[in-house]
C-alpha cells in the first residue's frame, strides 16, 4: 500500500522489510560476539549460529528493498550515478580514512595506512558500487525487453549459480 507522508510515497511494505532488515544485520553483528564465549558445539554455540544465518538475511533484503525501488523507472544516468556515488563514497572515504587512525591510536601501529580502502568492514560499500554501476544496464534491459529480459537474467543467473556451485567457471 502506498501512502503519502510529508509530500513523499511511501510503500509501507518495503519500509516494514527494510525495518527487518535494520534488525537482522545489527543481530548478525552483536550476536557474533556471544560465539566465542559459548564453547565450540554446545547448544548455546549451535543456537547462536543460528541467529548468524538469520541475520546474515539482512543485506540481501536491503537489496532486494533497492531493486524493487530502482528498476524498471526513467532516470536520468549522470544523475543517478552522481546521487548515488555521493551517498556512499564521500561516508566511506571519511571512515576509511578515520578508521586507521584511531587503529593506530589505539595500537600504536601504522600498517593500517596500508590497507586503507580494504578492510573487511567495507565489502559492502564494492558490492554497492557494482550494483549502482551496473543497475542502469539491468534497468535499460528490463524495459527494452519487459518480461522476456527478467527470463534473460533468471537463466543468466541460473547459469552463473550452476557453474559456481561446480566449480566449472574458467577464472
Amino acid at each position: 500500500m502506498i501512502k503519502n507522508i510529508n509530500g513523499r510515497n511511501r510503500i509501507f511494505y518495503l519500509d516494514e522489510v527494510r525495518a527487518l532488515a535494520i534488525i537482522l544485520v545489527i543481530l548478525c553483528h552483536i550476536i557474533r560476539e556471544f560465539c566465542q564465549i559459548r564453547p565450540s558445539g554446545s547448544l548455546g554455540w549451535f543456537s547462536v549460529g543460528v541467529f548468524i544465518e538469520l541475520g546474515v538475511m539482512g543485506v540481501p533484503l536491503f537489496l532486494m528493498i533497492s531493486g524493487s525501488l530502482l528498476l524498471n523507472r526513467e532516470y536520468d544516468l549522470p544523475d543517478f550515478l552522481k546521487r548515488r556515488f555521493t551517498r556512499i563514497l564521500i561516508p566511506f572515504i571519511f571512515w576509511a580514512l578515520l578508521l586507521p587512525v584511531y587503529k593506530i591510536i589505539v595500537n600504536n601501529d601504522p600498517t593500517p595506512y596500508l590497507t586503507l580502502f580494504l578492510d573487511r568492514q567495507y565489502w559492502f560499500i564494492y558490492m554497492l558500487i557494482g550494483v549502482y554501476l551496473f543497475l542502469p544496464i539491468i534497468n535499460s534491459f528490463i524495459r527494452e525487453y519487459k518480461m522476456k529480459g527478467v527470463e534473460y537474467f533468471l537463466v543468466l543467473w541460473l547459469i552463473t549459480i550452476t557453474l559456481n556451485t561446480f566449480g566449472l567457471y574458467p577464472f
